[in-house]
């Protein structure tokens, strides 16, 4: 290799070098500015939007204890972290947005996947509200097993 030359070579692959560098480093700091399971609102649903990847939304009447649910929540979520992105919100208040996910009744609990790429996946109408029913429900998602659309009967 001429040691005088390709000095304009090297400095484009350096700056392609440190682009994807700098969007990896972006990438990381925003999937740890993010919470494993958090509520979400207006103010911080740019944030979970921006590590592009489905989001498993849980919607709770904040009338009730949804202890056991958000634990039950936060178990699959570590369990799936890196893959998608787990989130909370108010089902009285974001009762649209349910409607918008293909969530055919408003009784809460209720639970969808949004993706921003392949849809909307509504949970069961008789999917349990457990960890295991959780974890099945992303399980599924994730070996493509779930169609999309409208909240359905299991079996269907």
């Amino acid at each position: 290799r001429n040691l005088e030359g390709g000095g304009e070579e090297d400095q484009e692959r350096e700056t392609l070098l440190m682009s994807e560098m700098n969007s990896r480093l972006k990438d990381w700091i925003m999937e740890r500015s993010v919470r494993l399971v958090d509520e979400i609102t207006n103010a911080n649903f740019v944030y979970y939007e921006s590590l592009k990847k489905p989001m498993v939304l849980l919607f709770l009447d904040r009338k009730q204890s949804n202890r056991g649910l958000l634990a039950s929540m936060k178990a699959v979520a570590k369990r799936f972290h890196g893959k998608l992105s787990f989130g909370w919100l108010d089902g009285v208040a974001y009762a649209g947005k349910m409607s918008a996910l293909g969530l055919t009744s408003t009784k809460l609990p209720a639970l969808a996947i949004n993706t921003m790429q392949h849809g909307r996946f509504a949970f069961p109408s008789t999917g349990q509200f457990t960890e295991s029913g959780f974890t099945l429900f992303v399980e599924d998602f994730l070996a493509g097993r779930l169609k999309p659309g409208s909240q359905a009967e299991e079996g269907e």
